[in-house]
This record gives structure tokens, sequence and C-alpha cells, in this order.
């Protein structure tokens, strides 16, 4: 599990009673769900956690959800045959959305997804933490209930927050993270991805794109594909695996970046510059985390073909690799 008490790469001193009051399960989600609440997503753009640091997000996409409308039927059927649309579900549930960008971030031109949910609003970099007091402030007096966080990979915004934005988590009496959950109950039993996650609730391919953090998208559209995936989590019918398949991998020995341009952050959940796949198989579950450079080649070479021209390969990457440590 992703969080738990210790975990060193949040910092949780300043909001121990929101960090105790994670929803950890699908069936305490339902149980959240039965009660007055309002659902709240929240999604950031751009890098850069440390509190030593400028704020360095570029986009905030935020999406409230007084009142989840579930199917009356439980949902026995995740194989991705059920066709359902982003817009639709966005007219179904009544959802107010909102997209903030911090002027000077990030030219407009630079955008590439069209603003399909939440109306833009630029506001002063300054004055981040203020707006969106302002409007978590408005959001729990409009519906006089109280709010849960809700994200898909939380790591960044809990980390953003808890540096810059702190006066965030007051707004808040929990918060779920739905990766976990559907790690979960899904099978494999492995952290999947939000595209893979909306394909097994059968959400079409339109609905799917989900660019990384710095290709530049609208927040605001991933923060109403964390609601969909939110509301048909609640749908779920009891006992129900989540089949998710998993991201297509290549099949030949070789070494893939994991991503491009500079490492995702923190690095603590990060640490890799280059993720080795043997076999189809990732590296890491083939080899231990540590070990001699020269026990991990003379391992590799019994497990592949030894030619020069891949061991060269292998080993300047494995040289820059936090898969191993030399001695």
């Amino acid at each position: 599990m992703r969080y738990h008490e210790g975990c060193h790469y949040l910092k949780t001193k300043h909001w121990q009673p929101l960090w105790r009051s994670n929803i950890a399960n699908l069936d305490a989600l339902k149980d959240t769900a039965k009660s007055a609440c309002t659902f709240v997503a929240i999604d950031f753009e751009g890098l850069s956690v440390k509190k030593d640091e400028p704020l360095g997000i570029t986009d905030i996409g935020i999406a409230v959800l007084p009142s989840p409308s579930t199917n009356k039927t439980p949902i026995s059927d995740t194989s991705g045959l059920r066709r359902q649309r982003l817009e639709t579900f966005f007219q179904q549930n009544i959802i107010e959305c909102h997209w903030l960008r911090l002027k000077g971030k990030r030219p407009v031109s630079e955008t590439k997804d069209k603003c399909h949910f939440g109306r833009l609003q630029e506001i002063e970099p300054a004055q981040t933490e203020a707006e969106l007091v302002a409007l978590l402030k408005s959001t729990q007096q409009r519906y006089d209930a109280p709010l849960v966080l809700v994200g898909f990979g939380l790591v960044f915004e809990l980390t953003t927050i808890a540096a810059h934005l702190s006066q965030v988590f007051q707004f808040f009496s929990s918060w779920v993270d739905l990766q976990e959950i559907v790690m979960e109950i899904s099978s494999p039993r492995i952290t999947h991805g939000l595209r893979g996650t909306l394909r097994a609730f059968g959400f079409a391919p339109g609905d799917l794109a989900v660019y990384g953090r710095k290709s530049g998208h609208n927040p605001a559209d991933d923060t109403i594909r964390e609601l969909a995936v939110l509301v048909n989590l609640l749908g779920l019918q009891k006992g129900i695996t989540l089949q998710i398949e998993p991201r297509p991998k290549n099949e030949q020995n070789g070494v893939r970046r994991s991503f491009h341009g500079h490492p995702p952050r923190p690095k603590e959940v990060y640490p890799f510059t280059a993720r080795i796949y043997i076999r189809g198989k990732p590296l890491n579950s083939i080899l231990p985390h540590t070990g001699t450079f020269s026990t991990v080649l003379y391992t590799l070479s019994s497990i592949i073909y030894p030619s020069s021209c891949s061991l060269m390969l292998l080993e300047h990457f494995l040289r820059k690799s936090a898969l191993y440590q030399s001695q």
C-alpha cells in the first residue's frame, strides 16, 4: 500500500487529522457515499513540490459532486463491453467543474486538450492558495456537507498542498485515492492507470486521453474522469473483480525509458531512470533491488543472449539505474 504511517515522501505533521481519515477500501467508500457528503476531485498539472522551491504547478482542475448517481442495477461486467461516454456521465450528474490556470506559468498555445469541462479562469500565482480557500469555503457553505477529497494517484497533489497550500486541508473531512482502491479489487493486482480503469468500465476511446503532466492538457477533464471512476466503483456489485488490461509491453528483451525529459516528482516515488524488461517481465521482478554491478551483469548474461551490443546497452543504463548499488 502506498499510504502508511511513517510514509517518508509525505509530510503529514500539520494535517494528521485528515491523514488518519483516509478511505482505504471500497466498502468504506460506499459507506461514506451513503452519508451526507460532497466529493471534490482535485488534479494538479506541473512540477516542483518541495517547500523551499517556488510553486511549480501550472493548472488546477476541481470538480464537485454533491450526490453521486449510481446505477440502480449493480455493475457486474468490467470487461469493457459496457458503453459509456464522459459527456453523458457529466450531464447525468450534478457536477460543478473549475479550471484554474496560473498566469505566466504556461501559454494557452501549449494546451493540447480543448476545454471540454470547466470554465477557464486565470489567477495570479501568489493568490493560488487564497483562490482555492475561497472556492472550497463557498462549496462547503453551498452544499452544507463534509467535503471528501478525491484523486487518482494523489501523491503529487498531497505533497504540493502540504508544501505550498496547507490551508486547503482544513476543508476536507476525509480523502480517498481511487488508484489504491482500484488496485485492491482488480486483476491483475497491480497499480493501474486512469486510462485502463476507464476502459474497463466501458468508456469510449475518445474519453480516455490522459497525457503526462508536462504535455499541456486540461486538468478539469481529468477530475471528471476521476469522478466517473468514483461513481462506477460505487455501483460495482459486491465481490466483483475489476478486469483491467495491463499496458501493452514489448515482449522482446531490451531497455525502455519510463519517462521523457526530466524525471517525475517526488523522486522518492519515482527513483528510477530506466525500466528494463527481460522476456516481458520487469527486471526488478527477476533481480533483487540491491547487489553489485558485476552480479547484476553476470545474472543478466545467463538470462539473455550475451551479445556485446545488448550488454553494452544494459551496462549504460544500469550504471544510471537505481536498481543496483555499486560497491
